[in-house]
Formats: C-alpha cells, sequence, structure tokens
C-alpha cells in the first residue's frame, strides 16, 4: 500500500454480539423469506471494522523458472502501476476510470484521491444453532406451520487474513 491505510473499529463489540444473538433468526428469516435470498447459516455477519486505503496493488506468481522482480512505483500524478520482469499477474487501483466518476466532473477534486479501497473487513458471524435453523428452512419450505422459535444464536469473530502487528 503505497500511501499506507486507517483502520477502523467498533469499541464495544459486545453490545453488538448480543444485538446479533437477540435478532439473529429474524434477520435469516427475513433473509431467505422477504427477500428470498439463498443464504446459509452462517452467512449473515454484522460488519465491525475495516482497513481502507486510497491506493493498492497486488502481484502473484508461482512456477516461475526465472527470477521474477517486483517494483511498485507511482505513475503520472497519484496513480500506481508494477513493474516487473518475469511471469507475474499485477494489479493496482484505483484505475483511472473509476477516480473519474467519483469526482463526478468536479475541477476541484481533479487529480484526488477517495480512500474507498477497502482492503479488509472484520466481522461478527451469526450462526444459529443446527435445530433452530431446520426449524426454519421447514417452515420456509412449507412444511412446518409452527412459527414459534426459540431465538438462539452463536455469534463468533472473523479476522483479515493478514493479522496486523
Amino acid at each position: 500500500m503505497p500511501v499506507g491505510s486507517n483502520s477502523e473499529d467498533l469499541g464495544n463489540v459486545r453490545i453488538f454480539r448480543q444485538y446479533a444473538a437477540r435478532h439473529a433468526e429474524n434477520w435469516y428469516r427475513f433473509a431467505l423469506g422477504v427477500r428470498g435470498r439463498a443464504a446459509k447459516n452462517g452467512d449473515i455477519r454484522l460488519v465491525t471494522g475495516y482497513d481502507k486505503t486510497k491506493a493498492w496493488g497486488m502481484a502473484t506468481f508461482s512456477n516461475s523458472t526465472t527470477q521474477t522482480n517486483l517494483a511498485f512505483r507511482s505513475k503520472e500524478g497519484q496513480t500506481y502501476v508494477w513493474d516487473y520482469s518475469g511471469m507475474a499477474e499485477v494489479r493496482a487501483g484505483p484505475d483511472e476510470k473509476e477516480t473519474e466518476r467519483l469526482q463526478n466532473g468536479d475541477p476541484l477534486q481533479a487529480g484526488e484521491l477517495y480512500e474507498n479501497q477497502c482492503l479488509f473487513v472484520r466481522s461478527l458471524n451469526v450462526t444459529l444453532q443446527a435445530s433452530v435453523w431446520e426449524k426454519l428452512e421447514a417452515h420456509l419450505d412449507g412444511q412446518a406451520g409452527n412459527s414459534q422459535y426459540h431465538q438462539t444464536a452463536h455469534v463468533s469473530s472473523s479476522s483479515p487474513a493478514m493479522v496486523r502487528s
């Protein structure tokens, strides 16, 4: 990340865990029934934090028989590109067209990069107990007529693939 990044995290995740446990079943009922989504148990998440930056770059290479050299550099203004030799798949962002769309023709914002490139999110993953999930699925499939359930959910945390120290 050539210009660094900023992180934001909820200060009191405990309150959100409790809120999610209380309302999880209703959220799944809404997602599956009202919205018609094909969500699986554990698919609903509450975002508790994120890392954003103005610019990013990534590169991958594998099974290279020659040495691959990578260098991330600024290109005309505030955009970035990879210089590389050898076999590599490279990407950098945001691209110039995305930046132009965000500026919406405002000349005062020309050349400005927005911190809208999300690198990582942290979340609470909301999972219903198996018995509650099965009853909910059965009810939504029309196999059960009982709409009274016990609200029991498990809420776990997720972290980004990269751990910051």
